[in-house]
């Protein structure tokens, strides 16, 4: 993220002042006092200075100010600063001249504006919410600060949006880019896995953020840092932000629908009646923005999305994740036999084709910076031989990743093999078509012997385990604990919706009690399998290129895109103090959204 130079206007240039007298309710009017052009070289805002009035005597009960734009100043001192005399609190009229002064900010063109109080002044705070403001967070002082000089060193950040349907991702608050600061830490009880067998704890330790990377984790802020921001979650686990490598979006709709089937019944008579349809935009847009909503909640912040084969879906899909924050990969689905004829494509080919070009086209007027493209042949089954390979040649131009599903069941093995009879297994099919040249996502893998294993550890496939998913649809258990030993990279997939639930977390507590089943190997650690739901997967992402402008994510080893997840676990107190490693297992298996408090995605907050 490149730094950016703090709003104030240029002091050559006079600023324009509105007229306020309309500043008035049935109760209260704002008095002008005066005014203060913006100073830029001491980060000074163009400033009103009010006193707070009674309208049924026009006493003077208090004063109020508002400093206009986005800077440093108006960041950690906030756009209003108030006092109302003692005599006249429990009114809320503090409260009221804020909403009065939120006007004269959208006369200024202002989205959104921030209040701060010290922690400690609860009369302020409630002002602050009784006013609608959001707290987003207890934030720490920089050194450089003017109120850290007057001896501060806490602020509650609230945050107010003025206009609710026009503040994007890239505006909301809390990123620091309107005040040129791209790099803060996160305080807070920090867990993270650089290797699968290396659970990493700091208690009340500090993350670093430095221009959308992770700078590392450090027990006392470095001298050399110490002029940064920090964003206090004290108490609460800072995760890194776990990816979804799997997950089948236009299914979201129909989640826990069916479980009672096996793969083949499950996706005639529900997953296929279900994708088709979206060739209504009007549908596509309802489902699909739910089920971003559902993401974007959760701790994930990265996932591998298969859309249906309608392009007009596919893109709105993108559009949707884009504007959520989250990073993604998308893929339109490919398939042109084995499947009704409602969802057979006449040229998948083609289809693929018109899906790329306008996708780059947009990507070149700016469009999308987290979403990218991956090729998408649904599986062998599904795609004629000429059109898995017409998706190889569209893959090595554009230097693409690829995703599909493989060894899931028994059955869809043997029709493998009867549709390629050359083939020596299931991945030699893909290899054979030319697909396994680029970085590559298979999914489930759950009947993969040792020399479908020697294909995979050669071409560097990414294995992506849904123990849900094929519990439900009776695919039975994956060899994960072959797949480590032989170095094959495994990454975690919900599979919504053979799997009901989009959290990596539900994959992680899944995966290890799968593995106790197998009885052919040590079942998994909690630090195997949240590896697996973090670096694991969200490694990948710095695999696939030609895609995202974002790299590997899910772990806070520095130079990792700084994808980091807060969470509230308090709720789970226990008699006993419980350690860090015990606190994250108990998030595992006991967590829900509710207790995701803050979400960062590449150094911006998206929550």
């Amino acid at each position: 993220m490149s730094e950016e130079k703090d709003n104030v206007p240029d002091s050559k240039e006079p600023f324009m002042f509105f007229d306020t007298s309309h500043l008035r309710t049935d109760e209260i009017f704002l008095r002008l006092e005066r005014t203060s052009e913006a100073d830029p070289e001491k980060r000074k805002a163009p400033s009103y200075h009010f006193n707070i009035c009674r309208v049924s005597d026009g006493l003077e009960i208090g004063m109020i100010d508002f400093r206009v734009g986005n800077t440093q100043e108006t960041f950690f001192d906030g756009n209003i600063g108030y006092f109302l005399f003692p005599s006249q609190r429990g009114n809320h009229y503090s409260g009221k001249a804020c909403l009065l002064l939120f006007n004269l900010a959208r006369m200024h063109n202002m989205n959104y504006l921030y209040i701060t109080c010290s922690p400690d002044n609860y009369a302020s705070r409630r002002t602050c919410e009784w006013a609608g403001g959001k707290l987003e967070a207890i934030i720490e002082l920089p050194t450089d600060a003017d109120m850290y000089w007057r001896g501060e060193r806490q602020k509650c950040l609230y945050f107010f949006n003025l206009v609710p349907d026009k503040v994007t991702a890239g505006e909301k608050p809390f990123t620091y880019r309107q005040v040129g600061i791209s790099s803060f830490f996160l305080k807070g009880d920090i867990c993270w896995t650089p290797s699968p067998h290396t659970l990493e704890t700091v208690e009340n330790g500090f993350l670093l953020c430095s221009d959308g990377k992770s700078g590392g984790v450090f027990r006392e802020i470095p001298e050399t840092h110490a002029h940064l921001p920090v964003i206090s979650h004290s108490r609460m686990l800072i995760i890194p932000g776990l990816t979804d490598l799997h997950v089948h979006a236009p299914q979201f709709a129909m989640r826990a629908l069916g479980m009672d089937m096996e793969l083949l019944e499950w996706l005639n008579k529900n997953a296929f009646p279900e994708e088709a349809k979206y060739a209504e935009i009007e549908y596509a847009k309802k489902a699909y923005g739910h089920f971003v909503r559902h993401v974007k909640r959760g701790p994930n912040t990265r996932l591998c999305v298969f859309s249906t084969l309608h392009v007009p879906g596919t893109l709105l899909l993108m559009d949707l994740l884009e504007e959520s924050g989250l990073v993604s990969l998308v893929g339109k689905v490919n398939m042109d036999r084995n499947c009704p004829d409602y969802l057979r494509e006449g040229d998948g080919a083609a289809a693929t084709m018109e899906w790329l070009e306008t996708f780059y086209k947009c990507r070149g007027e700016g469009r999308y910076k987290n979403t990218s493209p991956i090729i998408t042949p649904r599986f062998i089954p599904s795609c004629t031989d000429e059109l898995l390979k017409k998706l190889a040649e569209i893959q090595k131009k554009h230097a693409l990743p690829l995703q599909s599903h493989l060894s899931e069941n028994p059955e869809e093995i043997k029709w493998v093999k009867e549709l390629w009879p050359n083939s020596k297994n299931y991945a030699n099919a893909y290899e054979m078509a030319g697909l396994l040249e680029g970085p590559t996502v298979m999914a489930h893998c759950v009947w993969s012997d040792e020399s479908e294993m020697d294909i995979l550890a050669e071409k560097g496939v990414y294995v992506v385990h849904c123990p849900q998913s094929n519990m439900n649809l009776s695919s039975g258990i994956a060899p994960v604990r072959r797949f480590l030993e032989r170095g094959i990279p495994v990454g975690l997939g919900s599979d919504v919706a053979g799997g009901a639930h989009t959290s990596i977390f539900r994959a992680i507590s899944d995966a290890i009690q799968v593995s106790k089943l197998r009885r052919d190997g040590k079942a998994l650690t909690l630090e195997e399998a949240f590896y697996m739901g973090s670096a694991g997967g969200g490694a990948f992402f710095a695999k696939a290129v030609g895609g995202t402008e974002a790299g590997a994510a899910g772990s806070f080893e520095p130079g990792w895109d700084f994808d980091a997840v807060v969470i509230d676990d308090s709720e789970f107190a226990s008699p006993v103090r419980r350690n860090l490693r015990e606190r994250l297992e108990r998030v595992v298996y006991l967590s829900d959204d509710r207790h995701v408090k803050a979400k960062y995605v590449r150094g911006i907050s998206i929550l």
